[in-house]
């Protein structure tokens, strides 16, 4: 009987080896003696059930790269080489459509190679995206099965392909509830080694840019082309700027690693730095007179400095304990009253008083807001809350209403134009929508190639609808 007992805790030993080095199961985790006592043979086993566990996905570190493109370019249309581990579907999104391959795809030893059409005299930004095939481990686990994306190649390099000779075309006309339905890309500002974060305009067709490199651009929108770099050797990162009423100042502001709020007076390269907040400057916006100049953060915080002493005169904070107000957008409503658009909700500050007038909560049923803006008028808000909709607040009415994008949307940025009789909105499903406000009908309805705005403004004189966002160009909208 012994003999027999200790012939089977043998076999089951070397069936727990054999296993355990099947599945690549360290030596260290088995048992390297086993002791059995009469009383323990003597022992019943007691068998207790345990809870089924549902398999986990397991995130195996695919390699995935992308072949340099061929740029400038003359042909119509171009081979796109995609390296990707265990692939088996790879997809370019460009301006001149979707292109899909599907097949077995390895990285080192059989590329996904896509050929994609180029719409004439225009640059192409290309995004990549590459499934991941889905397996089973040794226990039968599925693992794997999730998508890549890229919009750089190999060497870190932007997919771009610029086909003939690009040249951005001209509004003809002021973007209206007449026309609008008829708005139309005119064409993209690719940045070099970089991207835009917020735009602002200046008068003559001109527009200021700041994002991941240092210094504000400075672009003509009539050629697209970058006039000149402000400040480029004296500043930081930033990812707000703002023009003065009278285009005679900018301010900038910084980054969480030095969110300093910078005024600059053009042509001068030297900038005066007036304050930090305590995380990331998200917005900044000057007094209709220009003497003042009010900043917002991601820290809770909305900061007033006074242009002339360049010191912080006035500090209000968001009062909701279970958010940090990250104050996305700022509107004066006068030269004393500050409407401030935050997480959770938006506030109204006297500035002569120091004290808060109004305080506006999100719309009912949205966890936050993503971003709001005022119209020009002051008499109504626009908010996104990542849904469908677009929130209206009117001063009339005192209470949200709604606008609907298609089913499946999800807004992020808005924009009111200077009549304020529109309202823009972008999505992370690479769509923008233009309302009329007046009857709540969607007038247009337009694809683009980015799902990571960050910044969507109307030129003051209605020609332009610009849009910034992480990775890619600047989009340019308007009247064909």
């Amino acid at each position: 009987m012994r003999f027999r007992f200790t012939s089977i805790i043998i076999l089951v030993l070397s069936w727990w080896i054999l296993i355990s080095l099947a599945c690549n199961i360290p030596q260290h985790y088995l048992p390297t003696t086993v002791n059995i006592t009469q009383e323990a043979q003597n022992i019943q086993p007691t068998i207790t059930p345990t809870e089924a566990k549902q398999p986990q996905l397991l995130a195996t570190p695919e390699p995935l790269w992308v072949d340099p493109t061929t740029s400038p370019t003359y042909v119509l249309t171009q081979d796109i080489v995609v390296y990707i581990g265990n692939g088996e579907e790879v997809t370019i999104i460009t301006e001149s459509g979707e292109f899909t391959a599907k097949g077995n795809f390895n990285a080192y030893t059989h590329p996904a190679v896509i050929t994609i059409t180029l719409l004439p005299d225009t640059v192409h930004h290309l995004k990549v995206i590459a499934k991941v095939k889905q397996m089973q481990d040794c226990t039968g686990t599925d693992c794997s099965g999730y998508t890549l994306s890229t919009t750089l190649d190999r060497y870190g390099n932007p997919l771009v392909i610029v086909q003939g000779n690009p040249v951005m075309r001209q509004p003809s006309d002021t973007i209206t509830t007449e026309n609008a339905s008829r708005i139309a890309l005119l064409g993209t500002i690719q940045l070099q080694n970089g991207y835009a974060e917020c735009v602002d305009f200046l008068k003559e067709g001109k527009m200021v840019s700041v994002g991941n490199n240092p210094g504000i651009s400075l672009w003509n929108l009539a050629d697209g082309t970058l006039e000149r770099i402000i400040g480029e050797k004296t500043s930081s990162e930033a990812q707000a700027v703002a023009v003065s009423t009278d285009q005679t100042l900018l301010a900038t502001g910084g980054k969480r690693d030095d969110p300093v709020v910078q005024l600059w007076k053009p042509p001068s390269d030297d900038g005066v730095r007036l304050g930090n907040h305590e995380s990331s400057v998200e917005s900044l916006a000057f007094s209709p007179d220009g003497n003042l100049l009010a900043s917002g953060g991601s820290d809770n915080a909305v900061m007033v400095w006074d242009i002339q002493s360049g010191k912080m005169i006035a500090r209000f904070e968001g009062d909701d304990p279970s958010f940090i107000q990250d104050f996305q957008e700022l509107f004066w409503q006068d030269d004393q009253t500050i409407i401030a658009i935050g997480t959770t909700a938006i506030y109204w500050w006297d500035l002569s008083a120091q004290r808060l007038i109004q305080r506006l909560g999100k719309p009912e049923d949205t966890p936050f807001l993503v971003h709001g803006t005022c119209r020009p008028d002051g008499k109504q808000i626009a908010a996104a809350a990542q849904d469908q909709y677009l929130y209206l607040w009117d001063v009339n009415s005192d209470r949200w209403r709604k606008l609907s994008a298609d089913a499946g949307i999800s807004l992020n940025f808005t924009a009111y134009s200077p009549d304020s009789r529109l309202v823009a909105a972008t999505s992370y499903n690479r769509l923008l929508y233009i309302w009329n406000i007046d009857d709540g009908s969607v007038i247009a309805q337009l694809p683009f190639q980015s799902d990571s705005v960050t910044s969507l403004r109307f030129s003051p004189d209605g020609r332009y609808l610009v849009a910034a966002g992480w990775g890619g160009p600047l989009w340019v909208w308007g009247i064909p």
